[in-house]
């Protein structure tokens, strides 16, 4: 199985920084951060 993050599509790889949300998704840290900004 691989996993991507749902907002640029890119598999995720181990040495990269993930972060989970409550929900259990999965995106990159740096995807994911400016949209819990807004």
């Amino acid at each position: 199985i691989k996993l991507q993050c749902s907002i640029c599509w890119e598999d995720f790889v181990l040495s990269e920084s993930v972060r989970q949300l409550p929900c259990k998704h999965l995106y990159h840290t740096p995807c994911i951060v400016p949209w819990l900004e807004l």
